[in-house]
């Protein structure tokens, strides 16, 4: 059972997670009535309405043949998928999301889709990186983000920031007119901290966007280790990923040949790894009684996989690196 710092850490990130999302609305109700008053603000939450019941979400088989991804079968990988299917088990979905096989060395995996549509998938370079233990958590990881139905949040925020930056654009550009026409009168002031305001607004919506972004990664992390009970997994996963990043790429070369620099944490779309690996140690939960393959998890794969040489790269038809 779940202890219960376990339990109010979870619902310590669903509050945070609600009110940051009102913020982002409140902050989009301003952006409104800034430009036209109420009719402005009602407007500014018609848009958002509109937007977020008429954008579907990319749908995970989108995703998955922009990365080319392989479904992953019981007959390729059984004890992949019997783990994969374990931690769905416990999710209680109420559906079996899909599995899939990134052929690409950049460690990495992802959850897409929402519903019967969802998805999970796993790149050869992580699955080569973590043992049968670090795999399930980041395995159990994916799946929480599906259980806590975090693409559809995520849209949510992803949508209010993308109205807000619109409005915005419109905004200033009256606002600079109106200052334009005012500036020998006696109207200045007021235009003026509109203009400002509405300036910024596009900067703060997306430091809130991504304040939320790490709020769900901390609730997938709980998630994570309330499926699999196994919270020191997902840690050692966490801190192997961060040790590699710590090696200078070819992009670190050619754009930051100085010394590296730690990204500021409100830039962050996830949280830092030292916080969630404490966090992580810190809840208590029972080591798990669960069937795991003992073996490294790389010996799952099927010979006809054979290891990635081709190195990552970015995509530019697709926009993705992998």
């Amino acid at each position: 059972m779940p202890t219960e710092e376990f339990k109010q850490n979870r619902t310590s990130n669903q509050v945070q997670t609600f009110l940051l999302i009102l913020a982002m609305t409140g902050l989009l109700g301003l952006t409104g009535f800034l430009i036209l008053g109420w009719f402005g603000f009602l407007t500014a939450l018609g848009l958002l309405i509109v937007g977020i019941l008429f954008s579907k979400q990319a749908s995970a088989a989108m995703v998955l043949r922009l990365y080319k991804a392989r479904p992953i079968g019981r007959q390729q990988a059984p004890q992949m998928v019997q783990m994969f299917e374990e931690l769905c088990r416990r999710a209680d979905l109420g559906f079996q999301p899909t599995l899939h096989y990134v052929p690409s060395r950049m460690p990495n995996a992802f959850a897409c889709g929402t519903g019967n549509d969802a998805g999970v998938a796993i790149t050869d370079g992580l699955i080569r990186m973590l043992n049968s233990r670090e795999l399930a958590g980041v395995l159990a990881h994916e799946i929480a983000h599906i259980r806590n139905d975090d693409l559809r949040v995520l849209g949510t925020a992803d949508a209010i920031s993308r109205t807000v930056s619109f409005l915005s654009r419109i905004g200033f550009f009256l606002v600079l007119l109106s200052i334009s026409g005012t500036l020998f009168g006696d109207g200045f002031l007021g235009p003026m901290i509109a203009g400002i305001l509405l300036f910024i607004a596009p900067t703060a919506v997306v430091l809130l966007q991504l304040a939320v972004s790490r709020t769900r990664e901390f609730n997938a992390d709980l998630g994570a280790a309330e499926l699999t009970h196994d919270p020191e997994a997902l840690a050692s996963a966490l801190l192997k990923l961060e040790k590699l990043s710590q090696h200078h790429g070819l992009i670190d070369q050619i754009f930051s040949p100085g010394r590296r620099r730690s990204q500021p944490a409100m830039l962050r779309t996830h949280p830092a790894t030292d916080e969630r690996v404490e966090r992580l140690m810190s809840l208590g939960i029972q080591p798990p009684r669960i069937d795991l393959p003992p073996q490294p998890s790389h010996r799952v794969l099927v010979r006809r996989w054979p290891r990635i040489e081709q190195r990552p790269a970015y995509h530019w038809i697709s926009g993705l690196w992998y």
